[in-house]
């Protein structure tokens, strides 16, 4: 099971690109083999996303997820807002430290009743003297799917030596 971002447990950052997400259940209907059976599909995966030639894979969701979280927060608080820690990843760099910027939100917390097919809310964390910026994400809230803390990036430090 995914723990939340490592940068948010207090983590170092590593070299590492693994990526393990705990995924949501697929619901899928009581004849849907048979459907699959009658398209000429044979086999007992299904592929979520890409083609029998590129699976869907965990690392594609964490940068899914970092594309709607990056996206959201320059959208909302503008572009030059903060410090982007995501860009990289978004762009398929290597490393790309997804499990250190994204994480499931504990289930623990209290989950709002959603009415919204998604939901996006952002704001800032302070970990130390860092002030993060965190957007949730949520993509199909109102089935209950799990939610997603991405962290995108911090609060630029002023510079107090440039007086112009």
């Amino acid at each position: 099971m995914l723990d939340g971002a490592g940068i948010l447990r207090g983590e170092l950052r590593n070299d590492d690109d693994e990526f393990i997400i705990a995924g949501p259940k697929l619901y899928v209907p009581q004849d849907f083999q048979e459907r699959g059976r009658a398209l000429g599909l044979a086999g007992g995966s299904v592929l979520v996303g890409g083609t029998s030639k590129q699976s869907f894979t965990t690392e594609d969701l964490g940068r899914f997820l970092a594309k709607i979280a990056h996206s959201y927060a320059v959208a909302v608080r503008g572009l030059g807002s903060f410090v982007p820690f995501l860009t990289g990843a978004i762009r398929g760099a290597r490393p790309m430290h997804l499990s250190h910027y994204i994480g499931k939100i504990d289930p623990s917390l209290p989950q709002s009743d959603y009415k919204h097919l998604h939901v996006l809310e952002d704001g800032f964390i302070r970990i130390g003297y860092r002030q993060l910026l965190v957007v949730r994400v949520r993509l199909l809230a109102v089935d209950s799917y799990p939610a997603y803390e991405v962290v995108v990036g911090e609060k630029p430090v002023p510079n107090y030596y440039n007086l112009t």
